[in-house]
């Protein structure tokens, strides 16, 4: 365990989701981000500044710079009291230290030595087993052929018609007088809306027939003859669960159906829209120019003229 500066302990994964592992193992701890620093290659500078100001050696600084460069991750815990624990968590999630990576050992395995010391002259008989193969004719299994129902969602798009209301408005160009006083006399017009509504019904159909056949398979076993396979075949259509014997050269049909869907259109009423004329009463203000006279008194010579309107004194 590296231990230069005593609160931090660094690891190198060749596995960056160990090293993920060992972060959340650490974070899950309760050591928090601020003391946790993940370092992974990507591309640029090393991170050989960063571990010196962190207190490692100029050693290990490039021990793990090296490792750091070659593409592996190195996790390093600011641990304070809890170095121990920070490099188990490290160390059992795969990671290895400066100290640590050397420590490897390899298994040899052993020798031995015969002895070559033979008896000159002796004579020694060899001998072997001969392979003797007989055919014997068993069930080697039997075909279970059911048929399932499997249900699917189809999306079909109908075009369907519906009918909307419109209300167009226009001015009449010469006013004609009405006999009917405003507020009198209410109309009311009915408009029935209609549309047409998709009616889905489903029909079994066939679509595909299977054809079973039984046919002698050879097959060719090391130091026999050839034998067959292929006894018997279950129906899972007309005779479920029981056994069809099929001679050779015999053959089965089953047919497999499935439901076609059936659309019709029929109209129907969906709304109706009634049309109502109703009196609202406004305010329309009315621009127009109207004249009026007013008094203009011009007095001659030394005339003093007193007007009862306040204020309006004439002198000459």
């Amino acid at each position: 365990m590296t231990t230069t500066n005593r609160s931090i302990v660094a690891g190198v994964f060749s596995n960056e989701k160990n090293a993920q592992q060992a972060m959340s193992d650490l974070q899950n701890a309760g050591f928090t981000n601020d003391q946790i620093r993940y370092s992974v290659h990507q591309g640029g500078s090393g991170i050989l500044d960063s571990l010196q100001n962190l207190g490692f050696g100029q050693d290990e600084a490039n021990y793990y710079n090296n490792e750091f460069m070659a593409g592996r991750t190195v996790v390093t815990v600011n641990s304070q009291d809890r170095r121990d624990e920070a490099y188990d968590i490290l160390m059992r999630n795969g990671a290895y230290d400066m100290n640590s990576a050397g420590n490897q050992t390899g298994n040899y395995a052993n020798t031995t030595q015969t002895d070559t010391n033979a008896t000159v002259g002796q004579k020694v008989q060899l001998r072997e087993e001969q392979l003797q193969a007989t055919k014997e004719r068993v069930q080697a299994g039997e075909v279970n052929i059911r048929k399932n129902v499997v249900s699917e969602e189809q999306t079909v798009n109908v075009p369907v018609n519906r009918e909307e209301v419109y209300v167009e408005r226009r001015p009449v160009d010469t006013a004609v007088p009405s006999d009917t006083p405003i507020g009198q006399g209410e109309e009311v017009t009915r408009i029935p809306v209609s549309e047409e509504q998709v009616q889905v019904s489903k029909q079994p159909i066939v679509t595909e027939e299977i054809i079973i056949e039984r046919y002698p398979a050879p097959n060719q076993m090391a130091g026999t003859g050839t034998t067959h396979t292929g006894e018997s075949i279950q129906d899972g259509s007309g005779n479920e669960g029981t056994i069809v014997p099929l001679a050779v050269g015999e053959a089965m049909t089953i047919f497999l159906r499935e439901e076609q869907v059936h659309i019709e259109k029929v109209p129907v009423f969906v709304e109706q829209v009634t049309l109502t004329k109703r009196v609202i009463q406004e305010m329309r203000p009315i621009h127009e120019m109207v004249r009026k006279e007013q008094v203009h008194i011009e007095p001659l010579g030394n005339v003093t003229v007193h007007d009862d309107r306040e204020g309006n004194t004439s002198d000459t």
